[in-house]
């Protein structure tokens, strides 16, 4: 008798620059790939402890990394937190071997997806970590290389993007999302506008896309750098 052999689990990487960025800008996905059984982990490339200047930096460091864990758990991802500085993530990102490590990471898990920042976001850690999601890819070995999608936070509108969008429907994994949101109490002012824009983008994405609610991500890189089809989901 031959023993089934058992499947390979599928694993997706998202990049966030700060602890709650993934949340913004994927949440539903995320939390709709773990209900499905794929392994999603995300790599958080600093902190954000200026969010909170008047307080120590060690002291913001534990609260955003509490809340980041809290919001990990909440949508069913693993989580793991680079220690950059804020404002300084290429700089540190070199001094300390960060794309190396990642590059360590896509070889033992080897993702079929990995989600980044947009390139048009206005934030500079978040162009930050998209250059850095790049420069990781050039260095991969060909049959590594997964499917590479960009995420918006800041940006509420792409006008340069012309790359093939994939529209996740989140409708199932949106209360997920805002309910990792709500795991981030430090961060209520600051995310005032995301929160509203994350709505909007839902119900504009969803009505798009065919979906009550949905999340849009564009396809920059495949595993041979050839165009494909748009698709409406997945």
């Amino acid at each position: 008798m031959v023993k089934a052999q058992k499947m390979a689990k599928d694993t997706v990487f998202i990049f966030s620059a700060h602890s709650d960025d993934f949340v913004i800008g994927c949440g539903g996905t995320i939390a709709k790939y773990a209900k499905e059984g794929i392994d999603v982990r995300c790599y958080v490339f600093s902190y954000g402890e200026k969010s909170h200047p008047w307080k120590e930096a060690r002291d913001v460091k534990k609260m955003r990394a509490e809340e980041c864990y809290e919001a990990s758990k909440i949508l069913g991802c693993k989580t793991k937190i680079f220690d950059l500085r804020e404002l300084n993530l290429r700089e540190d990102a070199k001094s300390k071997g960060t794309v190396k490590t990642l590059e360590k990471q896509v070889a033992k898990y080897k993702p079929s997806r990995i989600f980044l920042h947009s390139k048009e976001d206005p934030h500079p850690d978040h162009k930050a970590v998209h250059a850095l999601g790049m420069q990781l890819i050039n260095r991969l070995d060909k049959s590594l290389i997964p499917e590479v999608y960009v995420y918006s936070v800041w940006n509420p509108f792409e006008f340069k993007t012309e790359y093939p969008a994939m529209f996740v429907p989140v409708k199932e994994s949106f209360e997920k999302k805002l309910e990792a949101m709500r795991a981030f109490p430090s961060q209520r002012v600051h995310v005032a506008f995301p929160v509203f824009m994350l709505l909007f983008r839902g119900f504009r994405d969803g009505l798009y896309s065919g979906h009550r609610l949905a999340e849009k991500f564009f396809l920059v890189k495949t595993k041979n750098n050839l165009s494909i089809k748009k698709r409406n989901n997945k």
